[in-house]
């Protein structure tokens, strides 16, 4: 059901051919679900190791065939400023430069970033690329004033953070 509720409004309507009022209600039902889960309200506090916001991740990037990047800026009391998503269209990486995502993060006047991606091979394990383009955030984010607070890799409905590994 979860494929099926994170499915484009074209797939759905390929896949249900003559249902269009289910299809109508599973994009209504999907847009209801974001609502309620994303983080990204006004003045909202971000709580990246809450259940609600793990929740939200396996929603949002769980299911998705293609590798996205969610990108969430905050300011030092943790108030959201702005959620950016990137998506390169491939099932094994997202390109998006260190200076683009740290662009964004000046643009917002934030001071705390949290990343998360998917792995669409279900590997929750972080890659070595992965690891890599992590330190480098946190020690190009400690340069400029923005703490890297954690990344998330979301695989097969499971969240994990990739900050362990990092710090080995």
């Amino acid at each position: 059901t979860h494929r099926l509720l994170m499915a484009s409004e074209r797939e759905l309507r390929r896949l249900l051919p003559g249902e269009p009022d289910l299809v109508d209600q599973l994009l209504l039902t999907r847009r209801l679900l974001d609502e309620s889960l994303t983080p990204a309200s006004e003045n909202r506090l971000l709580a990246p190791n809450s259940e609600t916001f793990k929740r939200y991740l396996k929603f949002a990037l769980g299911s998705l065939r293609d590798e996205h990047l969610r990108i969430f800026f905050t300011d030092d009391a943790m108030r959201l400023l702005g959620e950016d998503n990137y998506t390169s269209r491939s099932p094994s990486h997202v390109s998006i430069t260190l200076r683009a995502m740290m662009a964004r993060a000046m643009e917002l006047g934030a001071t705390g970033m949290v990343l998360a991606h998917n792995h669409p091979s279900g590997l929750i394990r972080p890659s070595i690329d992965d690891i890599k383009l992590t330190r480098s955030i946190m020690e190009t984010g400690k340069a400029l004033g923005v703490r890297l607070i954690d990344h998330f890799v979301i695989a097969n409905m499971a969240v994990r953070s990739i900050l362990p590994e990092c710090a080995k």
